[in-house]
């Protein structure tokens, strides 16, 4: 997969990581599909980048045509089955080892399954091997 192929961002977790990575991609042109726990916290994540570009506008940074432009490019989902259209998925979830493991399971399941998209994701693992990842996450956290 090339970066020219890239056209629509899945975006997982709308706190202030996940939301200011999707407020990137949407600015750089790119589709956003952004999804939490909850739509209501994705609708209010968009809320909050609404917010920040408005200050921008209000100051002359930014032009409101852009500003709508960018948000339009944001659409808060409501599950991961919206990102069967995603061309990349990026996590930006809790920091909980289980959690993310649990994602990750079920963003794998719906991701699309182009042989590009094979070639760029990491080889699924076994059950075992994604306790002793979990172990050495957690090992590695207590002693950082």
């Amino acid at each position: 997969m090339q970066v020219s192929d890239v056209k629509v961002f899945g975006v997982i977790g709308a706190g202030q990581m996940g939301s200011g990575i999707a407020q990137v991609a949407a600015a750089t042109g790119y589709k956003v599909l952004l999804v939490d726990v909850s739509k209501d916290l994705v609708d209010k994540a968009k809320g909050k980048i609404g917010s920040i570009l408005q200050k921008q506008v209000d100051k002359g940074k930014l032009t409101a045509e852009a500003r709508a432009a960018l948000l339009d490019n944001i659409e808060p989902v409501e599950d991961f089955r919206a990102f069967d259209k995603v061309d990349i998925a990026i996590e930006a979830a809790t920091e909980n080892t289980e959690t993310k493991l649990k994602l990750f399971h079920a963003v794998d399941e719906v991701l699309p399954s182009t042989p590009s998209w094979r070639r760029t994701r990491p080889r699924s693992r076994s059950p075992s091997s994604r306790r002793r990842l979990a172990d050495r996450t957690r090992s590695s956290a207590c002693t950082s």
